[in-house]
């Protein structure tokens, strides 16, 4: 079975971007698609990031602009028998690659990171902070919509963790299976120097990283922020 993946953007490399790259290289495959991608190479592995950019007329790139609204239209818009070779099955990695439309013969599997947060269980928080609140909240129901629409052209979803699981069944009532990812063991040691807490993960609003420093600020507790 031919398989092809194609993942949202890369902005930044992060765990996304590295769960791709080594399901990429358990397919065998030797490249992955998304919209763009930064211009520092791959530091997971020798997957190569090919950006469809240039494959989208000017309408289309004119939406990409807009974030991540624009992308499901992106996305929507975008037609897979423009790639490079011919396959049986799709692989979608984020929520706006979702709304590709495929072949009827050809399964669109997701790999669920997260149901979008700005629309779910981040909604009340990223609205309480616009000035134009109503605007804001019309724009996002219809989103939600249309994130309705677009998750009935999945197959299957294939999430990360049980949390996961349970989101996607909470907002979009689908059910998943759940495939972990890769994580070397035997290659980090602790050496213990006291009690401390770890953050590992992006510097992206829908982590709260902002939270969690103020957090350690009223606690008292000794903090360090790094950033690499």
């Amino acid at each position: 079975m031919k398989v092809t993946v194609i993942h949202w953007r890369v902005k930044s490399w992060g765990g996304a971007e590295y769960l791709v790259t080594k399901v990429a290289e358990c397919l065998g495959l030797k490249k992955v698609y998304t919209l763009k991608k930064t211009k520092s190479q791959n530091p997971f592995g020798s997957i190569e990031f090919t950006e469809v950019y240039d494959n989208l007329d000017f309408s289309s790139k004119m939406l990409s602009r807009i974030g991540r609204a624009g992308e499901y239209l992106v996305w929507e818009y975008f037609d897979v028998a423009t790639l490079e070779n011919s396959f049986d099955l799709l692989l979608t990695s984020g929520a706006a690659t979702r709304a590709i439309i495929t072949p009827d013969t050809v399964p669109q599997v997701n790999y669920c990171h997260s149901p979008a947060r700005w629309l779910y269980d981040l909604y009340h928080a990223r609205i309480s902070k616009k000035k134009l609140r109503f605007l804001y909240n019309t724009m996002l129901t219809k989103m939600r919509e249309l994130d309705a629409t677009v998750d009935k052209r999945v197959d299957y979803y294939i999430v990360n963790s049980p949390i996961i699981r349970r989101r996607l069944w909470k907002y979009l009532k689908r059910d998943s299976k759940i495939l972990y990812p890769p994580i070397y063991i035997s290659k980090y040691k602790f050496r213990e120097f006291g009690n401390f807490y770890l953050y590992l993960g992006r510097l992206d609003k829908e982590k709260g990283v902002i939270e969690i420093i103020k957090a350690f600020e009223k606690s008292g507790k000794k903090t360090c922020h790094c950033r690499r």
